[in-house]
């Protein structure tokens, strides 16, 4: 065979081995090993809740109402509170950081019983902070007759 022949077929034949062997790597888009050393100082703090929830009703307007206490002093500051009822029906809110009461209308054709509960919140951050929720019940036979409680 000719020697120019020979070289154009070894050149092939590396050429298939190198085409069709498998690739033993994947693609890297960046490598490098340096090493760093950092301090920082982090501090956690927490929304306090509100306090000292108590109720009280009103048989003759068919209503309950919720008062608690402001929040102890410390951490970040509250802008308000927000509050809901699930079970018996449905409400929610939010009222301003001043404000300390919640009067709920029982509706009239209404029997059974509800949860109230009351948190604290705070827009300082995104999403906003919430604190742990205080709890209390409403209990109604008709409408006309609620009452509540507060463990």
């Amino acid at each position: 065979m000719r020697p120019r022949l020979r070289a154009a077929l070894a050149a092939a034949g590396a050429m298939c081995l190198v085409v069709g062997a498998p690739q033993l790597g994947g693609p890297t888009l960046a490598s490098w090993k340096n090493s760093e050393y950092g301090k920082a100082t982090v501090t956690a703090t927490f929304l306090r809740p509100p306090r000292n929830l108590s109720c009280s009703r009103d048989l003759v307007l068919g209503r309950v109402t919720f008062t608690w206490q402001a929040p102890t002093a410390g951490g970040p500051a509250h802008s308000g509170y927000a509050w809901a009822v699930g079970g018996l029906f449905e409400r929610s809110g939010t009222v301003a950081a001043g404000v300390t009461t919640v009067v709920i209308n029982v509706p009239l054709l209404t029997l059974g019983t509800g949860n109230f509960t009351v948190w604290a919140v705070s827009n300082a951050a995104s999403p906003q902070w919430q604190s742990t929720k205080l709890a209390g019940r409403i209990y109604v036979l008709t409408g006309l007759v609620p009452d509540c409680s507060v463990p």
